[in-house]
């Protein structure tokens, strides 16, 4: 099976979970739910972890229950400082220039943010697109929806052509669901909700060149 369109996830795939950005993503989400709602960290930990297995992110689950301005709140979590935690990945960089086909962002997250990663990491060139929560709304990963959404920016290519890249099970399962192929990044065992999975880019790439050139 050829594959011509390439759908990535950002935080804890573009980058390894090692780097610690999205630990600090987090605390900054605990931080806004207390510092806006009033609720402590730790009951903002439960109802994050909630929020996100119920309505995709964070984001989503407090859209339901509170008023939220959606730049105040992205333009606060994703205020950190990437630049101390990521560096340039030859491994990435090689996958990247080696696959054929088009290859897109498809992040829960803003562009914005999606920009200072992949500028940082040296790979904005190899995008033809970021696909972001805006982009998505009023839905997000892992709704059908949200990949329909993705599916016609990058021009309606087949479904069957195209792979989901993505740390999270919800939505390597979902993407399945629609009839993507997807992997789940950061494991090495695959899962009923994932078509392989990998935890470096450089089996990644053997991976996905032995299907592209499969008859």
């Amino acid at each position: 099976m050829k594959l011509t369109t390439y759908f990535f996830d950002l935080d804890d795939t573009i980058y390894p979970s090692i780097s610690g950005i999205w630990q600090l993503i987090k605390q900054r989400v605990y931080l806004f739910m207390d510092e806006k709602y009033g609720i402590p960290h730790d009951e903002a930990v439960e109802l994050s972890r909630r929020f996100v297995n119920e309505y995709g992110t964070t984001y989503k689950g407090l859209c339901n229950f509170y008023t939220v301005n959606e730049d105040e709140y992205f333009d606060f979590v994703h205020n950190i400082p990437i630049e101390d935690h990521l560096t340039y990945d030859p491994d990435l960089v090689a996958t990247l220039e080696a696959l054929p086909g088009k290859k897109y962002i498809l992040t829960n997250a803003t562009s914005p943010h999606a920009i200072r990663v992949l500028d940082r990491l040296r790979v904005s060139h190899f995008f033809t697109n970021i696909i972001d929560i805006k982009d998505m709304a009023p839905y997000c990963k892992p709704a059908p929806e949200a990949f329909a959404k993705a599916l016609a920016i990058a021009g309606n290519p087949p479904m069957e052509q195209c792979l989901m890249v993505d740390d999270l099970e919800n939505n390597t399962r979902g993407a399945m669901q629609v009839g993507f192929h997807s992997i789940l990044f950061g494991k090495t065992e695959t899962t009923p909700n994932c078509h392989a999975a990998f935890d470096n880019w450089r089996d990644i790439g053997t991976y996905l060149e032995e299907m592209n050139n499969a008859s």
